[in-house]
């Protein structure tokens, strides 16, 4: 007897169902505290109210549901970024930079605590290493077009290569995030968003032919 046929689309919406069935419940038990490492299949299963096979039907083990939330949350948070890379140009200011920079904290707090798991199993899990530099290694490369634009605009600093500034700021932001935001209170969240325009805004902007 033949097997019955999937239709791959309703495969694929049924995974998305089930890995945001178990990252809203993971993220609560994160948030009480728990550590996702002694997490088990079977609990995790259990608390988002799914059965161990279909766990399993989707997802070969936890270091592949890593992989699935980090492609979700970085989908939202490149978005965000985009709109500082294609918005920001000679007319904008500071405050403006400091609004789209905090879009990109806005739409990653939410997700801090997995982020900060997840960028933690990356070091011991090639496979997870990779999916993050796939990820950031394309947003230096937007931001390194970024750079390029305005050097020939004029509103960027002309003296910076493109391409190593583009990777150290990418590099230094994604990493700093993981570690400076977790567990900080609002003001102190608005302080580093403070610093952290501060930066991006001396090493881009400032030293731009068109301010002098």
């Amino acid at each position: 007897m033949a097997a019955p046929v999937v239709d791959p689309e309703l495969r694929a919406r049924r995974k998305e169902e089930i890995r945001d069935q178990l990252l809203a419940k993971v993220e609560e038990m994160l948030e009480q505290g728990e550590s996702y490492s002694l997490l088990g299949i079977d609990r995790l299963a259990s608390e988002a109210g799914i059965g161990r096979s279909t766990f399993y039907k989707y997802f070969a083990d936890k270091s592949e549901l890593l992989g699935a939330w980090y492609e979700l949350i970085a989908r939202s948070t490149e978005s965000a970024a985009n709109e500082w890379l294609e918005g920001i140009d000679g007319s904008s200011t500071r405050a403006d930079l400091r609004d789209a920079l905090e879009d990109i904290f806005r739409a990653y707090m939410p997700h801090v605590r997995l982020l900060s798991v997840i960028n933690e199993a990356a070091f011991y899990d090639q496979t997870l290493g990779e999916a993050i530099r796939h990820r950031v290694e394309p947003g230096s490369g937007r931001l390194q077009k970024h750079i390029e634009r305005g050097q020939r605009e004029g509103w960027i600093d002309p003296d910076l290569d493109p391409g190593g500034t583009a990777r150290w700021l990418r590099w230094m932001s994604d990493r700093g995030r993981h570690q400076l935001l977790l567990a900080v209170d609002e003001a102190e969240r608005n302080r580093l968003l403070d610093a952290l325009t501060e930066i991006v805004w001396a090493t881009l902007y400032e030293f731009a032919p068109s301010r002098g």
